[in-house]
């Protein structure tokens, strides 16, 4: 199974969905694999986030290095490709599996979950130690908070999904959905939030891709601007919206996702900052 998924990697399709469908085939096929991360992969669909997240579980489930993912493949002996057939067939069996065999694997992954290990600031400060410096940047202990909080979110959300499809808490497949998308959300925020901290351990830089930076900077900038500056920059708010308005009408009509998505960015960055803006004036 592992030769399998090298070689996936080493032939990535061009189209991330196409990447995203083959890369969630192999991690159904996997031993290793969470049934109930699969369900809420499944229930999501493709998404970038989604992609990245799954394309890692596949490379650390059947532990390949960086190199083996970009190196050629050497020809596997016979010995291996039969072990590959074995492993096929194990798959196969397991997928012909009935309804209550299914029941009884979702039931022990409920128990399961509830003895996952909660998050808690005393354990992430021994995994990252720079948190009890003082020159620790601001941003990164707030960091911390939220990555406690999107955590043990994400564990709730996926007792409550193993629940409902074990049949020991029923809920409707709609249900079952928005459950899965909160559950996405908060596995990607988690997984942002440690990238910003291993690499800062790793390389004493700041990623800076996590929200919150761009929140603490338009903070930052608002707290200088004067009285005038800040009059003046509610009174270009109503105009800069609207033209913004007509703009991604026109992006949107002429279907430049590209283009939609910057004017979206760009408007977004506009309200929080005339929010604080007009806090600041006490509006």
């Amino acid at each position: 199974m592992k030769t399998k998924v090298i070689k996936f990697f080493q032939n990535l399709p061009e189209a991330p969905h196409e990447q995203f469908n083959q890369a969630f085939a192999l991690y159904r096929e996997s031993d290793g694999k969470n049934i109930a991360v699969e369900r809420v992969i499944n229930a999501t669909g493709y998404t970038p986030n989604g992609l990245s997240n799954l394309l890692y579980d596949l490379q650390k489930m059947h532990g390949i290095t960086d190199v083996e993912k970009v190196a050629s493949l050497q020809v596997a002996d016979r010995s291996e490709q039969i072990a590959e057939l074995e492993e096929e067939k194990e798959n196969l069996e397991f997928e012909k599996m009935d309804l209550e065999e299914e029941n009884e694997e979702l039931k022990k992954e409920v128990e399961t979950l509830k003895l996952a290990p909660k998050l808690d600031a005393k354990q992430i400060r021994v995994e990252f130690p720079f948190l009890n410096e003082k020159d620790c940047p601001d941003e990164m202990k707030i960091l911390v908070a939220d990555k406690i909080t999107a955590w043990n979110h994400y564990l709730a959300l996926q007792e409550e999904i193993a629940a409902a499809e074990s049949g020991e808490k029923p809920k409707t497949n709609e249900e079952v959905a928005i459950l899965a998308n909160e559950a996405v959300k908060a596995f990607d925020e988690n997984q942002k939030i440690y990238d910003e901290l291993n690499c800062y351990q790793t390389t004493g830089k700041v990623l800076g891709v996590h929200p919150i930076f761009k929140k603490l900077q338009l903070t930052r900038e608002v707290e200088d601007m004067t009285a005038d500056e800040l009059i003046k920059y509610k009174g270009s708010s109503a105009k800069y919206f609207s033209v913004k308005k007509t703009a991604l009408a026109k992006a949107k009509k002429a279907k430049d996702e590209e283009k939609v998505s910057e004017i979206e960015a760009r408007v977004s960055e506009r309200s929080n900052k005339l929010f604080l803006v007009n806090k600041k004036l006490g509006v």
